[in-house]
């Protein structure tokens, strides 16, 4: 009798989980649907893109000086062997 109430109890414990998590889960998915959840996933997109925007730009500025620091560095070196082979 006691073996029957531990495995009925096992079986309410291991089902009362599962409705959960599918109470839980649908729950879940109402609010991710619903318009202001949207309304933030929106915002938080353009904010992503604007960011991504801003990043974009700051690299290009960086690329635009490593190339200008990069030629003038071949002009030093280049001067550097012409004064070489003239000693």
């Amino acid at each position: 009798m006691l073996k029957e109430v531990l495995t009925v109890a096992k079986v309410a414990k291991k089902s009362s989980l599962f409705l959960g998590g599918v109470a839980f889960g649908t729950l879940g998915l109402k609010i991710l649907a619903s318009k202001e959840a949207k309304k933030g996933y929106s915002k938080a997109l353009a904010k992503a893109y604007k960011l991504k925007d801003e990043l974009d730009a700051s690299v290009s500025v960086v690329k635009a000086t490593w190339r200008r620091c990069l030629a003038r560095c071949q002009i030093f070196v280049r001067a550097r062997e012409k004064r070489r082979a003239i000693r």
